[in-house]
């Protein structure tokens, strides 16, 4: 969750992924891996399909490898075969909290709020103190515009998550959405003073700045976003917090730069 630089971390998960299939070219979990790198990191989505494909006809049963395939095919927009997929990754492995928590995300993505909303309820009643649930539930509310519950539960991950600056930032994207332009401007300047002691992705500033309808700023941060090759970039055809900015040819360009397919 936005720890450290991407270009620190995936070329050696590509080299780890690449040399057990070296070893083993048999291992669902390498073929997965070395997908998932390929898709954010990359955004080689043709190669991760054939990855992902991989790994799960060598492991039918291996729940991680639907999760990860089920974020790939939502981040397409392919929304029926990625709810299938989080579905399938649930009735292989019903106690994993991440699995269960991002069938959240993926109904979020498909836009389907309300299902989005039980899915992450779910998961808190198995662990109250999950934070990525919190995340998605918090994300969900704000598109329906609960802006106070949303709130309440993106404050509940940042402080569960360790101070992730992307909590902040989806707190100061709330924020603004609720038409706190205070609130959310002195999330920015927060994010400010902590990208001078860690790394701070330039997209947690850009969704910040689109809540505030501010675009030119937004997109100018969402193209050092591309240059740090930020792996949620990946997902920037689906998600509803960047939604004002669509239509601007720069938004477009970056799409076609992001190679989805069909784009």
């Amino acid at each position: 969750y936005s720890g450290v630089s991407p270009e620190d971390v995936y070329p050696k998960a590509k080299a780890a992924a690449a040399r057990a299939l070296e070893i083993d070219n048999t291992l669902a979990e390498a073929h997965a891996a070395m997908a998932y790198a390929k898709q954010y990191f990359d955004w080689d989505w043709a190669y991760a399909e054939r990855e992902y494909q991989r790994a799960l006809q060598l492991n039918p049963s291996y729940a991680t490898g639907h999760t990860w395939y089920a974020i790939y095919l939502g981040a397409l927009g392919r929304h029926e075969e990625s709810i299938a997929e989080a579905r399938l990754a649930q009735e292989l492995d019903p106690l994993s909290l991440i699995i269960s928590a991002v069938a959240g995300w993926i109904f979020y993505a498909a836009r389907e709020y309300d299902r989005a909303i039980e899915q992450c309820r779910k998961t808190l009643e198995m662990d109250p103190n999950f934070f990525p649930a919190h995340m998605y539930l918090g994300q969900s509310y704000a598109q329906k515009a609960m802006f106070e519950e949303a709130i309440t539960e993106l404050q509940a991950a940042q402080a569960l998550s360790g101070g992730s600056t992307s909590m902040e930032a989806d707190l100061g994207y709330t924020y603004a959405l609720a038409g706190n332009r205070k609130e959310a401007l002195k999330v920015i300047g927060e994010l400010r003073k902590d990208s001078k002691r860690r790394y701070v992705p330039a997209n947690d500033m850009a969704r910040v700045y689109a809540g505030l309808g501010e675009t030119d700023q937004a997109l100018a941060w969402l193209e050092k976003a591309y240059e740090e090759r930020y792996p949620w970039m990946g997902e920037l055809r689906v998600d509803p917090r960047l939604d004002s900015l669509r239509d601007d040819p720069r938004f477009q360009s970056l799409l076609r730069r992001l190679n989805f397919p069909g784009d």
